[in-house]
């Protein structure tokens, strides 16, 4: 189940299966068909749609607020108008450009692995949390290096080379 907060409006898309789909917004709920938009809220535009039936991909586009999920029951995809650029964090990254920092956990750690940023962010008891993979956390004596090496990586152009240093420790090899 994935929950969509808009302002002060609720969005609940469910798992479907073959014969129904629904969308719950504000408790109330509207059954989707193929190609066909349903308004939930004409005033913020906010509409859902039954992408492809075949997969089960159901799409809301909330146009006023800037935000499009796209669920097929097992995987979500979130896109942000602009507006939102550097205001994010979490699983979502945090827009800026920078993908240096971009799996920075909630503990401060940086992961390496996508995979094992997301386990950083689990609540509860559903996965193995410990990471698979190298991740540098307060403590180890690279973490004082990022913000030197993130900075050295802001004043490169494209042109130039990255030092050792900064590709030794962030893990990267040349080919």
């Amino acid at each position: 189940e994935i929950q969509l907060y808009v302002g002060d409006d609720v969005i609940i898309l469910t798992p479907q299966n073959k014969s129904s789909y629904l969308v719950k917004y504000n408790n109330k709920s509207f059954q989707l068909f193929p190609l066909k938009s349903v308004s939930l809220n004409e005033q913020q535009l906010i509409f859902a749609y039954l992408i492809d039936e075949a997969s089960n991909i159901i799409q809301v586009d909330a146009r006023r607020a800037g935000v499009k999920i796209t669920y097929n029951g097992k995987n979500v995809q979130v896109e942000v108008s602009l507006k939102y650029k550097g205001e994010l964090c979490g699983l979502c990254g945090d827009f800026n450009g920078e993908k240096l920092r971009e799996y920075r956990g909630v503990s401060g750690c940086l992961y390496s692995d996508s995979g094992d940023f997301a386990k950083s962010c689990t609540i509860g008891n559903c996965t193995k949390l410990s990471p698979d993979n190298p991740h540098i956390c307060k403590g180890n004596a690279m973490y004082s290096d990022i913000d030197e090496t993130a900075t050295m990586e802001e004043q490169l152009d494209d042109t130039e080379e990255l030092p050792p240093s900064f590709a030794t420790n962030m893990g990267i090899q040349k080919a």
